[in-house]
């Protein structure tokens, strides 16, 4: 029950995270396998990152 909670959260609230550059670029079906395999933690984001450490193509 729990997968498929996080599984919603994680579809409902990607226009929430549009804006990062590193979730833009994660399916959807890898963020619900990561959130299934490792529900205590969340996909990196660009602001996890030094933005001098950044590179935007």
């Amino acid at each position: 029950m729990r997968v498929i909670i996080a599984a919603i959260l994680i579809l409902f609230a990607g226009p929430a995270f549009a804006a990062d550059s590193c979730e833009a670029q994660i399916p959807s079906s890898l963020k619900v396998a990561l959130a299934k395999a490792f529900p205590k933690f969340r996909p990196p984001l660009a602001s996890d990152n030094l933005e001098e450490d950044i590179e935007f193509i």
